[in-house]
């Protein structure tokens, strides 16, 4: 997070295949928070049937500008698609990743060159921004790139939700977590996002599905019961794609 330059260098940023591409299986492109990595799934990863599904994970400095995170998000990608026959993928994003995923099928939806992408998960993600983070930009004496993307009056957080309904896609799983550990008559949240930051109202109303589960913002990784709401919200959006071929 703090040496951005260093982790590009040492090639730690990228997207990686957990295994060798195989055309058969549907891929799962991963998406960390701030001060994350790929790892951070690790709980998801190790129960997904790898008979079925191949494990990518998008690994980057969190510490860099969102607009250029997700733009590098977009080339891969374009990049990907290019060598690779891909009609299926399932795209899943935890905390400030949320943000960079949406940000990226914003653009790709809005040029047609995402319909193979079947969901979008967002787990505890700000979609209202970071008060802190405004903060800050405003008062510490060396300010992260990201901070001003994530902060709520950002035109990042602005525009993040402003598309038309035909723009709208693939379908989005809208998963938030409300434990919250600490002082009384704190402000309601997971312990680091607030719920109002999570709930957006404009992003519930984008989502087919909003499911909230008793975890902080670390544990709902490793929460059992989200694993198989996001792995039941998979299989019906693919049963779904496949009904539309058939008819």
């Amino acid at each position: 997070m703090w040496k951005p330059a260093e982790f590009i260098d040492s090639k730690y940023a990228g997207l990686f295949f957990l295994q060798a591409y195989d055309p058969d299986k549907i891929p799962v492109l991963f998406v960390h928070g701030m001060n994350g990595t790929g790892g951070d799934f690790t709980p998801i990863i190790d129960q997904i049937d790898t008979k079925r599904y191949q494990v990518w994970l998008y690994n980057y400095p969190s510490s860099l500008s969102l607009p250029f995170l997700t733009k590098a998000l977009s080339e891969i990608m374009k990049e990907i698609t290019q060598r690779h026959s891909i009609d299926s993928l399932h795209l899943v994003a935890h905390s400030m990743g949320g943000l960079i995923a949406k940000g990226y099928l914003n653009q790709c939806s809005a040029v047609k060159e995402c319909d193979f992408i079947r969901s979008f998960t967002s787990i505890s993600s700000p979609f209202s921004g970071v008060k802190s983070a405004e903060m800050g930009v405003k008062y510490a004496p060396v300010v992260m790139p990201a901070w001003r993307g994530l902060s709520p009056n950002s035109t990042v957080i602005s525009t993040l939700f402003d598309v038309s309904a035909s723009e709208i896609s693939p379908p989005h799983f809208l998963i938030f977590g409300y434990r919250l550990k600490g002082a009384l008559n704190a402000e309601s949240s997971d312990g680091v996002i607030s719920l109002s930051s999570q709930l957006r109202p404009s992003a519930q109303l984008q989502a087919e599905r909003v499911i909230g589960f008793d975890d902080d913002h670390v544990t709902i990784l490793s929460s059992p019961n989200m694993h198989n709401q996001l792995f039941d919200f998979w299989q019906k959006q693919e049963i779904a794609e496949a009904g539309y071929l058939q008819f």
